[in-house]
């Protein structure tokens, strides 16, 4: 948001390169979900494509056309080889150099996108992400003892249904 806010101040709104996928496994064709071009929009930026097919010369004319770059959600493959992660890790790359020479080139994942930079952070695919099941798996959200005050004061902690009684 200070970004958008700035940009906003500036009358210039940032656009931001939202990375395609393909179809589906059998089917390269790109394709970008409209939700994350809304998600942007509604921050005040603009979105643009960012053709995971597209050779490096063109990621890097990508690149110095936006002010970052979303990995969206989804289920393609990001292991190393597939085309999407390698485009991804190339954009990445450039990002990291830009950021050490004092610009300022955000990143951003959401979940699978979220997924696929944490694998190209570390640079292996070894270890890093995991099968967890935490499907129909309650768990009991507990505020650390000094932060009772900042929960009880929270929209969240309005919203919850009151503890049911305990049974002593």
């Amino acid at each position: 948001l200070p970004m958008a806010a700035a940009a906003a101040a500036a009358g210039t709104r940032p656009i931001i390169g939202i990375f395609t996928q393909p179809t589906s496994r059998d089917d390269p064709t790109p394709m970008l979900a409209a939700s994350y071009v809304k998600f942007v929009e509604m921050a005040g930026g603009r979105a643009a494509p960012f053709f995971h097919n597209s050779t490096r010369e063109q990621l890097r004319e990508t690149f110095s056309a936006v002010n970052g770059v979303l990995f969206p959600g989804g289920s393609s493959s990001v292991t190393r080889g597939a085309p999407l992660r390698e485009a991804a890790e190339f954009v990445y790359d450039l990002a990291v150099a830009e950021n050490a020479a004092g610009g300022v080139f955000p990143v951003h994942g959401t979940c699978l996108g979220f997924e696929m930079l944490s694998l190209i952070v570390a640079r292996t695919d070894d270890g890093v992400l995991s099968d967890f099941d935490a499907e129909d798996c309650a768990s009991e959200l507990t505020p650390h003892k000094g932060d009772t005050h900042v929960w009880q004061a929270s929209k969240l902690y309005g919203l919850a249904s009151p503890p049911p009684p305990s049974r002593a």
